[in-house]
């Protein structure tokens, strides 16, 4: 169970007749975008935070900004086991609803095994989400997260 972002809150900010000269991407998994003569990077990763007395834990997919070395790897890899990759330091790049200030936030990513999006964890070891990726939630928790959802 997860709640998918489409895309970026800083593409969503880009005036719809500029994307396509802005933006270049593959819509779902990774894209750039030009401000003022200089490129951001974003990829689409998987944030899990387990959910107690359940096998499967529940998951934001949210975009994250990366640093312009670490787009074209995984560029690069896009078809290929990118799990023995290092981690890499990046930022959440979308406002999840319910917690404090998410875009921004610091995290770690991991490249993934083939036909799996990049694993995101929250570096920042106080803010909500990291507590709940080291804790997790209960299903009370879960179902407040979904009822939160528009």
């Amino acid at each position: 169970m997860q709640i998918g972002y489409a895309k970026a809150d800083r593409y969503l900010a880009v005036p719809n007749e500029e994307r396509e000269r802005r933006c270049w991407g593959n819509d779902t998994d990774y894209f750039q975008i030009e401000d003022d003569g200089v490129y951001r990077h974003f990829i689409r990763g998987w944030l899990p935070i387990p959910v107690r007395n359940r096998e499967s834990p529940f998951a934001y997919g949210l975009w994250v900004e990366v640093p312009q070395d670490r787009f074209f790897r995984y560029v690069e890899l896009y078809r290929s086991d990118a799990s023995s990759e290092e981690p890499f330091d990046a930022a959440i790049a979308n406002h999840v609803n319910g917690y404090p200030e998410t875009i921004g936030v610091a995290v770690q990513v991991q490249f993934a095994e083939v036909n799996q999006r990049p694993v995101v964890t929250v570096a920042e070891r106080e803010h909500p989400l990291r507590k709940e990726q080291d804790t997790g939630i209960t299903s009370t928790r879960l179902r407040e997260i979904l009822h939160r959802v528009p």
